[in-house]
């Protein structure tokens, strides 16, 4: 699990990021400073090459949060406000996301988005959606449950598998997803997905240091509306 970036996804859910990285670029200084970790990885420190990588990565977060002569940003007023003010505009953005999708739809920002997979891929299995929405299983089952009820989804037995039950759409979720908006839950996710590594952990500091301010560290994400 990634509590890193919760606060981002708040509101849609534990997620893993399952998403292909490209390989990461290091030039020789990196290269100086992840032989010294190796290093220590072969004495006293006992770090796995696993271990060793992050701490390479956090550096450079670090690195890229200071100035070019190594001090430390000074905490500025305007700086402030403008990261109160990026906070604000991502909760305006998902809530306003969520209202559209409800006035077109009459879906929550998860049903709608549960249905979009779907149509992507189906017949599909509980487990599969839930990993691809980076929801748990039971959370997902209870969004199935509402669209069930909405005559939007059927679930039936596998053939193969008695054991496994297989979602589809019906006709009029299909035409639902045609004239759908997007949602912000596939906004984050690709935008996450075009970050380069360094940005991507820059986001992944800064949300897990945001999440610590909040004393949220141990909550279980859920969604505000399924």
């Amino acid at each position: 699990m990634r509590p890193e970036i919760q606060l981002i996804l708040a509101c849609y859910g534990p997620y893993e990021r399952q998403l292909t990285r490209k390989p990461v670029k290091i030039n020789r200084q990196q290269l100086r400073f992840k032989n010294s970790l190796v290093h220590c990885t072969d004495t006293d420190k006992g770090l796995t090459s696993c271990q060793t990588f992050a701490m390479l990565n956090v550096s450079n977060a670090n690195n890229m949060c200071q100035d070019s002569s190594g001090a430390a940003m000074q905490k500025e007023p305007a700086t402030t406000m403008e990261i109160l003010n990026d906070l604000r505009r991502v909760f305006q953005a998902i809530n306003e996301y969520s209202k559209t999708a409800e006035r077109s739809t009459g879906l929550t920002g998860h049903q709608l988005w549960a249905l979009k997979l779907l149509a992507q891929t189906t017949p599909m299995r509980v487990s599969d959606l839930a990993r691809a929405m980076f929801l748990r299983p039971p959370t997902v089952v209870g969004i199935l449950d509402r669209l069930e009820a909405k005559g939007l989804i059927t679930r039936t037995i596998a053939r193969h598998d008695r054991r496994v039950v297989e979602i589809q759409l019906t006709q009029q979720a299909r035409e639902i997803v045609a004239q759908a908006p997007e949602v912000a839950q596939d906004m984050v996710l690709k935008g996450l997905a075009d970050l380069t590594d360094e940005q991507f952990t820059c986001v992944q500091e800064g949300m897990r240091l945001m999440t610590r301010m909040l004393g949220a560290e141990h909550h279980t994400p859920q969604p505000l509306h399924s």
